[in-house]
């Protein structure tokens, strides 16, 4: 009897310290794609669309060629956000609906944005993307 109440103790305690977490969060999304070199991290506030977007559309142009070279527009990635970066305000701007209420179709459009070819042309506008319309972000007729 003793021994049953010990071990059901020492159990309960075991499975305790197991689901304990440190509660370090920061409210932080971290966004994780693979690239031959490895994985890339990069943190982002979790209501950053606009970085968010001109991330996912630089490390397109990259895997795509169009970032590092000598003829390319941008010689780094880092370059290729700073300069997308500053036309995304404008394309969010389109969509008049609460970045809460599209949640699920923004990230719909992050996804086109990572699946689509190299041939797809896509600029700031992202009018080559249908997932990245504003009437289908904001779940428009």
């Amino acid at each position: 009897m003793v021994r049953g109440v010990l071990s059901s103790l020492l159990c309960g305690g075991l499975l305790a310290s197991a689901c304990a977490h440190s509660g370090d969060e920061t409210g932080i999304t971290t966004i994780r794609s693979g690239v031959p070199a490895g994985p890339r991290v990069t943190n982002v506030s979790p209501d950053d669309r606009a970085t968010r977007l001109a991330l996912e559309l630089c490390r397109r142009a990259e895997s795509c060629g169009r970032v590092g070279g000598r003829d390319q527009r941008w010689p780094t990635e880092s370059a290729c956000i700073a300069d997308v970066e500053t036309d995304m305000p404008a394309r969010i701007g389109r969509w008049t609906c609460p970045a809460d209420a599209s949640r699920a179709r923004f990230e719909n459009c992050l996804a086109a944005i990572r699946s689509s070819t190299c041939e797809t042309q896509l600029d700031s506008r992202l009018d080559g993307l249908t997932a990245c319309r504003a009437e289908v972000v904001c779940g428009q007729p």
